[in-house]
């Protein structure tokens, strides 16, 4: 429920001073609020938590990223998510 549907951005990805060799996308899903609505548990079996505002996925083809934003759009309306 954190989570906006319209938080869901599909972008080029632009590095300064970088160039990439194929066209690179960013998928960018931002909580509301800024809050740490994403979770990652470490795998150095520490227990510790770490939690992101934020989330970006990068593809190598604009279609894969398109594909992938609607489907979480989605799913983030079918979980309460803010509208």
């Amino acid at each position: 429920s954190d989570l906006d549907p319209s938080s869901v951005i599909v972008e080029p990805r632009v590095k300064p001073n970088a160039t990439f060799s194929e066209e690179v996308w960013n998928l960018s899903i931002t909580a509301t609020g800024e809050r740490g609505a994403i979770r990652e548990q470490n795998g150095d079996g520490s227990g510790a938590v770490n939690h992101y505002s934020g989330l970006e996925l990068q593809f190598l083809g604009r279609e894969r990223a398109d594909s992938l934003a609607r489907a979480l759009q989605h799913a983030i309306k079918l979980c309460g998510g803010k509208p």
